[in-house]
């Protein structure tokens, strides 16, 4: 019984142990399963960076390839001939014909450019000139429009002050002989009729005594300024 004891606790450490080891390489093949993982996604990452490297390069040589220069693109059948001094020499003369052709004919724009600015200068100073001209005539025109207004004015004023000093004079001769008549008739107070007299009013009696030199007293009834009048 004792060593069927024994032999099943070297059974029961065995399979401890079987199952311990079993674990750790498990977690040792994870371990390395997640390297792996690792150096796959760094790879990657340097494949992707290589491409890139490659297109970059691609295009760096594509544009130094396509890049001319101006006499290349105007004369891409002559700048072959490197090294002929004769073509090159040719060349330049061309360019420099090329340079005083475009001098001239820039100079010709701008000396037409001129031409016509001043024409347009000329145009526009005729133009002031007509319309300065059209408005001191039209200023000349309204100064004497209003000198004969003034003048018609004037005229009318003057007539109308004529006039009145006319009917002034007439009026004031008038009065005049009303006021001779009127003194007339008053020196004749004293050869009127007993009726006529009576119908004068004690201010008129008393306005003639007065003229007359007459002393006038306030108790003095109209019968006595009546006495008083034929008395004279």
């Amino acid at each position: 019984a004792m060593k069927m004891e024994k032999e099943t606790k070297k059974d029961g450490g065995q399979a401890i142990l079987e199952s311990t080891k079993t674990k750790q390489i498990l977690l040792e093949k994870e371990s390395m399963e997640q390297k792996v993982r690792e150096l796959q996604a760094e790879l990657v990452k340097l494949n992707s960076r290589l491409e890139q490297a490659n297109e970059g390069k691609k295009k760096a040589v594509k544009a130094v390839t396509a890049k001319k220069t101006e006499i290349e693109e105007e004369y891409p059948s002559k700048v072959t001939l490197e090294g002929d001094p004769e073509e090159e020499a040719r060349i330049i003369e061309i360019l420099k014909m090329m340079d005083e052709e475009n001098k001239v004919k820039k100079a010709k724009a701008a000396a037409e450019a001129e031409k016509k600015r001043e024409e347009e200068a000329k145009y526009v100073k005729s133009q002031k000139n007509i319309i300065d001209e059209k408005m001191t005539k039209g200023v000349e025109a309204a100064q004497a429009k209003a000198e004969v207004a003034s003048k018609k004015k004037r005229t009318t004023k003057k007539k109308k002050s004529t006039v009145p000093k006319a009917k002034a004079k007439t009026s004031a001769k008038k009065k005049t002989v009303t006021k001779k008549a009127a003194s007339s008739s008053i020196d004749d107070w004293t050869q009127l009729a007993d009726s006529t007299l009576k119908r004068k009013t004690i201010a008129q009696l008393t306005e003639y005594l007065t003229e007359k030199g007459v002393s006038i007293e306030k108790s003095m009834k109209k019968a006595d300024l009546l006495n008083a009048v034929k008395s004279l």
